[in-house]
């Protein structure tokens, strides 16, 4: 957007379907987070723009009246900068963090003060609402339908990514504190996730909730980005119950039984959900970071094979019983396929 906000979809734009959902807002962490890094891969640095609208426009980020939401970043936003929605899902800064890693990786440039001081404000805005095993606030899951009072336990993929991002704040800004945490973090997960009547990994964990073995298809993300040192074989493991629970001829699925189709409210129904292409292309991804580069290219020509334009949609309703129209393109989607293609060695 001109002020410098990226949105989830283009619903302003006439290819756009007027019959989905529509995503003209900012989720600021995961959807942009990914965004960043793979326009970057496509020469367009946008991560200036981008952060100014965070740090000056984003309502909590840059300032606040209330101290203890500084930093936080909620479920989404509207363009103007305004929260949306205020469930808060400690994945999305982490992602960030880890793309402003990705650009100095990538670039081999030090960061910016600007970048600095957002790392700054993400990574003690977790140490703030971490502490004895969980955190202190609810949270929410990246499919924004599993939320978590702190007695109810914790998610398995966002806990790893807030690790991770702490170790990479850590490491960027020469801050013990944030060491200290990410391995507070690692030392919880270890401690949870193994067990042995489950092979892989667990979605949630911990609390009163107990174990939730339910197959996840957001769980490749433990392969890449945000692997903390798990187990070869766990993540194998994860990776083939995604394949078996997951998995169609036409790609993967959410979880189990997944009824969301993103249509517009008036529409929605819950009546069968299409799997989605950035689940397909980031089993891909994880494939190739564990070895299977044969795995890793058929899951990312699988997607291709489905596809009716250029636009990447979030989901593929082909064969479905009902041919909705869901949101098209999505952000997210287009930006996870353009990683894959990077990691394996296609785009040039």
């Amino acid at each position: 957007m001109p002020n410098g906000c990226i949105v989830a979809a283009p619903s302003h734009m006439p290819y756009y379907p007027k019959d989905a959902k529509s995503y003209l807002y900012c989720w600021p962490g995961r959807d942009t987070g990914f965004n960043l890094a793979a326009q970057l891969l496509l020469g367009h640095d946008y991560y200036d723009t981008f952060l100014k609208w965070l740090w000056e426009r984003a309502e909590d980020f840059g300032s606040s009246h209330k101290p203890e939401h500084l930093g936080l970043i909620y479920r989404s936003y509207f363009p103007n900068g305004l929260v949306r929605e205020h469930q808060f899902q400690p994945d999305q800064g982490a992602t960030l963090i880890w793309s402003i890693k990705f650009k100095k990786d990538l670039t081999k440039n030090p960061l910016t003060d600007l970048e600095e001081m957002v790392v700054n404000r993400l990574a003690n805005s977790y140490i703030k609402v971490w502490e004895n095993e969980g955190f202190t606030i609810p949270i929410e899951d990246i499919w924004e339908e599993v939320g978590l009072l702190p007695a109810e336990g914790n998610l398995t993929y966002s806990v790893s990514a807030c690790s991770n991002a702490l170790k990479i704040a850590s490491e960027l800004l020469d801050e013990p504190a944030f060491a200290r945490r990410s391995e507070d973090m690692k030392k919880t997960l270890m401690k949870h996730i193994y067990s042995d009547s489950y092979t892989g990994f667990p979605r949630i964990f911990g609390g009163a909730s107990g174990t939730d073995d339910t197959s996840d298809g957001s769980l490749s993300g433990l392969v890449w980005p945000f692997n903390i040192g798990f187990d070869k074989q766990r993540l194998l493991s994860t990776l083939e119950r995604i394949e078996n629970d997951l998995l169609d001829k036409h790609g993967v699925y959410r979880y189990p039984e997944d009824k969301y189709e993103g249509r517009a409210s008036r529409h929605h129904i819950n009546k069968k959900a299409g799997p989605w292409p950035l689940l397909t292309f980031w089993l891909s991804i994880a494939w190739n970071e564990l070895g299977d580069k044969n795995r890793a290219e058929r899951y990312f020509a699988l997607n291709f094979k489905y596809l009716e334009d250029k636009y990447i949609p979030e989901q593929f309703f082909v064969d479905h019983p009902h041919r909705w129209h869901g949101v098209k393109p999505l952000l997210w989607a287009h930006s996870i396929g353009i990683l894959a293609a990077w990691k394996l060695g296609i785009l040039n």
